[in-house]
């Protein structure tokens, strides 16, 4: 907790939660959602969970967020290798969860999940690599990471909480066609993520997260 609280550790989760905020701006914009409140709503959360992130980035034996160039050029090969790999089996089921989403009740949630756009998919690829990076897997595995001082519960404990978190939302949108698959694709991004950023750090998460994100460039309709 002292960690936490230091100043520097402050500096660095408002550096951090800036970032993501700016990164998120599109997708609140996108989504309808008031400026005025969102905004403002996301720093502060954004700070408090980046503090987190920071502070116990290394705990576990987790690298942080700037290893070594040789470890973080290791992870980037890997990560856009991965990501690419998984495009094809990504778009054989996106149509599936496509239907899912718009058979339910929240035609917005079709959109923002799906977007219709270069600049709706661009969003979506900011705001997975900012405010959803930060809280679902990088802040969620320093936590982890911090709480067990194991691994394993750094990479598994994020991924059951990105697994409920999504299905409170399909439930929310009435969404209940192909549920177990929607969740399964849920939890198995994120805990792939989240070996990344542990062995890692930042910057090849990032960019598994962009590079699989980019497929839906090729999903557009309109």
């Amino acid at each position: 907790m002292r960690d936490y609280l230091s100043t520097s550790n402050l500096g660095k989760a408002l550096l951090l939660s800036a970032l993501c905020t700016l990164a998120s701006m599109p997708r609140i914009i996108q989504g309808g959602f008031s400026l005025w409140f969102y905004i403002p709503a996301s720093f502060v959360s954004l700070t408090l969970i980046g503090g987190a992130a920071t502070a116990w980035g290394k705990c576990a034996g987790m690298v942080g967020f700037w290893p070594d160039r040789r470890k973080q050029f290791r992870g980037a090969t890997l990560a856009i290798l991965a990501a690419l790999a998984l495009w094809p089996v990504a778009l054989k089921f996106d149509p599936i969860v496509r239907a899912a989403f718009a058979a339910g009740d929240d035609s917005r949630a079709l959109l923002l999940q799906y977007p219709d756009s270069p600049t709706g998919v661009a969003s979506l690829i900011l705001w997975a690599v900012g405010f959803e990076l930060l809280f679902f897997i990088v802040a969620s595995a320093a936590f982890f990471g911090r709480l067990s001082g194991r691994m394993w519960l750094a990479v598994v404990g994020p991924a059951l909480v990105r697994v409920l978190i999504a299905h409170y939302q399909l439930t929310a949108g009435n969404i209940t066609d192909n549920v177990p698959l929607i969740l399964f694709a849920a939890g198995a991004m994120t805990g792939a993520s989240c070996l990344l950023f542990p062995n890692f750090g930042i910057v090849s998460t990032i960019l598994f997260v962009a590079v699989l994100d980019a497929r839906l460039f090729f999903m557009m309709r309109g």
